[in-house]
């Protein structure tokens, strides 16, 4: 059951990344789920922003925020509510949601 699930999951999240989120793209300063975007990438930035700052005799405040267990604190609803809006077929909108409301 494990590797079906799986399968699943692969198949739903490319369908999402290759369909979906090209004619629904994410926010340009999200770096997951966009093809050559990463935790480096968001680094990349941020740190060229700061230096900028510094050569320019500038300040340069940021602010961290890490929301521990933040998928598993979202409501479903909330998550369900995006997939709808970004046009998600209705059918995985029910297995995301079957799945969400019978994990433990």
């Amino acid at each position: 059951m494990s590797f079906f699930l799986k399968t699943i999951e692969r198949l739903f999240d490319r369908h999402i990344r290759n369909d979906i989120l090209i004619g629904y793209p994410l926010h340009i300063n999200q770096h997951a789920y966009q093809a050559g975007k990463s935790t480096d990438s968001a680094l990349h930035i941020l740190v060229g922003r700061i230096e900028r700052a510094l050569n320019n005799k500038k300040y340069a405040l940021g602010v961290f925020l890490d929301i521990e267990g933040a998928f598993n604190n979202a409501s479903p609803g909330s998550l369900l509510h995006i997939l709808r809006a970004r046009r998600v077929s209705s059918t995985i909108i029910w297995w995301i949601d079957s799945m969400l409301s019978s994990r433990i």
